[in-house]
Protein backbone atom coordinates (compact mmCIF):
# COMPACT_ATOMS: atom_id res chain seq x y z
CA UNK A 1 0.00 0.00 0.00
CA UNK A 2 1.28 3.41 -0.95
CA UNK A 3 0.94 6.29 1.52
CA UNK A 4 0.31 9.76 0.21
CA UNK A 5 2.74 12.58 0.92
CA UNK A 6 0.00 15.15 0.47
CA UNK A 7 -0.57 17.28 3.52
CA UNK A 8 -4.06 18.60 4.23
CA UNK A 9 -4.55 22.06 2.81
CA UNK A 10 -4.99 24.63 5.56
CA UNK A 11 -5.89 28.08 4.28
CA UNK A 12 -3.37 30.75 5.09
CA UNK A 13 -5.24 33.28 7.26
CA UNK A 14 -3.27 36.14 5.70
CA UNK A 15 -4.36 35.24 2.17
CA UNK A 16 -7.97 34.35 2.98
CA UNK A 17 -10.29 37.27 2.23
CA UNK A 18 -12.21 38.55 5.24
CA UNK A 19 -15.50 36.72 5.30
CA UNK A 20 -18.73 38.64 5.38
CA UNK A 21 -20.21 38.85 8.84
CA UNK A 22 -23.86 37.89 9.24
CA UNK A 23 -25.83 40.87 10.53
CA UNK A 24 -29.33 42.32 10.65
CA UNK A 25 -30.46 45.86 9.89
CA UNK A 26 -33.84 46.78 11.33
CA UNK A 27 -35.64 49.78 12.86
CA UNK A 28 -35.25 50.57 16.55
CA UNK A 29 -37.96 48.57 18.35
CA UNK A 30 -40.97 50.77 19.21
CA UNK A 31 -40.76 49.84 22.91
CA UNK A 32 -36.99 50.48 23.27
CA UNK A 33 -35.92 52.87 26.04
CA UNK A 34 -32.21 53.49 26.59
CA UNK A 35 -29.05 54.57 24.82
CA UNK A 36 -27.52 53.51 21.52
CA UNK A 37 -24.38 54.50 19.65
CA UNK A 38 -24.89 56.29 16.33
CA UNK A 39 -22.04 54.97 14.19
CA UNK A 40 -22.71 56.95 11.03
CA UNK A 41 -25.33 58.75 8.99
CA UNK A 42 -25.78 58.47 5.24
CA UNK A 43 -27.87 60.35 2.68
CA UNK A 44 -29.84 57.22 1.82
CA UNK A 45 -30.23 53.69 3.13
CA UNK A 46 -27.19 51.52 2.40
CA UNK A 47 -27.62 48.35 0.38
CA UNK A 48 -26.93 45.20 2.42
CA UNK A 49 -23.79 44.45 0.42
CA UNK A 50 -22.29 47.90 1.17
CA UNK A 51 -18.90 47.39 2.83
CA UNK A 52 -19.69 50.06 5.44
CA UNK A 53 -22.36 47.76 6.91
CA UNK A 54 -19.78 44.98 7.13
CA UNK A 55 -17.50 47.40 9.01
CA UNK A 56 -20.27 48.21 11.49
CA UNK A 57 -21.07 44.50 11.84
CA UNK A 58 -17.54 43.92 13.12
CA UNK A 59 -18.64 45.88 16.20
CA UNK A 60 -22.21 44.57 16.42
CA UNK A 61 -24.20 42.17 14.25
CA UNK A 62 -27.44 43.80 15.43
CA UNK A 63 -27.67 47.12 13.56
CA UNK A 64 -30.58 49.52 13.91
CA UNK A 65 -31.55 51.99 11.23
CA UNK A 66 -33.17 55.26 12.24
CA UNK A 67 -34.33 58.23 10.19
CA UNK A 68 -32.33 61.27 11.39
CA UNK A 69 -33.93 64.22 9.62
CA UNK A 70 -32.85 64.12 5.97
CA UNK A 71 -30.27 61.44 6.76
CA UNK A 72 -30.37 57.78 7.74
CA UNK A 73 -28.57 56.87 10.97
CA UNK A 74 -27.00 53.51 11.79
CA UNK A 75 -27.10 52.63 15.49
CA UNK A 76 -25.65 49.80 17.55
CA UNK A 77 -25.78 48.68 21.16
CA UNK A 78 -28.50 48.61 23.80
CA UNK A 79 -27.55 50.36 27.00
CA UNK A 80 -29.55 51.36 30.05
CA UNK A 81 -26.84 53.43 31.75
CA UNK A 82 -24.85 56.43 30.54
CA UNK A 83 -21.54 55.15 31.96
CA UNK A 84 -21.59 51.84 30.08
CA UNK A 85 -22.66 53.64 26.89
CA UNK A 86 -19.78 56.10 27.21
CA UNK A 87 -17.20 53.36 27.73
CA UNK A 88 -18.49 51.53 24.65
CA UNK A 89 -18.37 54.78 22.66
CA UNK A 90 -14.72 55.23 23.68
CA UNK A 91 -14.02 51.78 22.22
CA UNK A 92 -15.75 52.32 18.85
CA UNK A 93 -14.74 55.95 18.30
CA UNK A 94 -11.25 54.81 17.25
CA UNK A 95 -12.78 53.08 14.24
CA UNK A 96 -15.76 55.42 13.74
CA UNK A 97 -14.61 58.96 14.65
CA UNK A 98 -18.12 60.46 14.14
CA UNK A 99 -19.81 58.03 16.53
CA UNK A 100 -21.98 59.55 19.25
CA UNK A 101 -24.49 58.56 21.93
CA UNK A 102 -28.20 58.89 21.20
CA UNK A 103 -30.98 58.71 23.75
CA UNK A 104 -34.02 56.69 22.67
CA UNK A 105 -37.41 56.75 24.35
CA UNK A 106 -40.08 54.31 23.13
CA UNK A 107 -38.25 53.80 19.84
CA UNK A 108 -37.83 57.51 19.11
CA UNK A 109 -34.69 59.60 19.35
CA UNK A 110 -34.79 62.14 22.18
CA UNK A 111 -31.58 64.05 21.34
Amino acid sequence: SQTSNLKPQIPNPKSTPASKIIFTVKPVPADYIGYKIEIMTTDKELSLDDNRLNEIAQESSDINIDPAGAKVAYLIGAFQFWGETESYLNKVIKRFPNAKIVDIYKGKRVN
